[in-house]
């Protein structure tokens, strides 16, 4: 028996973009309910996969406003919460941006 290599450990990272695969997933099934026979499956899978994908995409920029806090926050908010610290990031995003006049 070949005795194994000991493990390296993986030091590269990576971005993974969850929304591009849900939305390509949801425009793939609204094109299949234009010709399937059970297409009111297919449309509500559809508008599943929106929800996600919207979801997974106010996600993403949420990460990127409030780096530093998000992770946690979001892990422990209810979903009820959630909005409302999206909408603080958004205000004080709001106060930070130069005027456009």
């Amino acid at each position: 028996m070949k005795k194994r290599s000991p493990t390296m450990p993986v030091t590269a990272t990576r971005e993974v973009y969850p929304w591009i695969l849900l939305w390509n997933r949801c425009t793939w099934a609204l094109e299949d309910a234009a010709t399937a026979k059970d297409r009111e499956y297919l449309y509500i899978f559809s508008m599943i996969m929106s929800a996600l994908t919207l979801e997974a995409f106010l996600n993403h920029l949420l990460r990127f406003r409030r780096p530093q806090g998000w992770p946690e926050f979001e892990r422990k908010a209810t979903p009820a919460q959630k909005p409302q610290g999206a909408l603080h990031c958004a205000r004080i995003q709001a106060r930070q941006a130069p005027s456009a006049i």
